[in-house]
């Protein structure tokens, strides 16, 4: 899970005269909730225009497979949640399967004592482990070193996996919304929810 946290302690906050005393601790945390609905709604735009401007797929993205193209993106974006607030600020948060790894990067290693981890290359592959794969594979290693499951196609073949031990992954540029846009969504809600709770006295 990735967390962000959003802290209003310590904000130096300039009111009028007739409205000092009026951020009581109740109050703030009336405040901090409502900027932190904005926050987690500002957090899933971020989201949205991120896959449609189709900034989640790298240079070596493959395209068809298993009918699950932009699912996970819709995940990312549909998982960012209100955590909690009060008086002092709020944290919102993402739990979507894998981003966390995509924020910070880091190393992958096959599971369940496997000795490799199955990478497709081709988009037939994609979504599909190997034991459900289509075709019959047989395992080639190259005179480079270079492990992989190859597959008969036509008169050549072709590779259908790497195989590797494990793969890193730097963190994947702009995974993480700006603070900037939060920082906007909840000010302008913390303002909004402010003016209201001020008219009331």
């Amino acid at each position: 899970m990735i967390s962000i946290d959003i802290t209003t302690n310590g904000a130096e906050i300039t009111l009028p005269p007739r409205l000092e005393g009026f951020l009581n601790k109740q109050r703030l945390a009336v405040l901090n909730k409502a900027g932190a609905r904005a926050a987690t709604n500002a957090a899933k735009e971020y989201h949205q225009e991120f896959k449609d401007a189709k900034k989640w797929r790298g240079k070596r993205y493959l395209s068809g497979g298993a009918g699950r193209a932009g699912e996970w993106a819709d995940e990312v974006t549909q998982a960012w949640t209100t955590e909690g607030s009060d008086e002092n600020g709020a944290v919102i948060s993402n739990d979507a399967s894998f981003y966390r790894h995509k924020v910070i990067g880091g190393t992958i290693k096959p599971k369940n004592g496997a000795a490799n981890l199955t990478i497709p290359v081709i988009p037939d592959a994609k979504g599909r482990r190997a034991k459900d794969y289509k075709g019959d594979l047989f395992f080639i290693k190259t005179k480079k070193g270079t492990k992989g499951l190859f597959e008969q196609n036509g008169d050549d073949i072709r590779m259908v996996y790497l195989l590797k031990s494990q793969v890193t992954q730097d963190p994947w540029p702009g995974a993480l919304p700006d603070t900037e846009s939060i920082a906007e969504g909840f000010t302008g809600a913390w303002v909004s929810a402010l003016k209201v709770e001020s008219s009331l006295l």
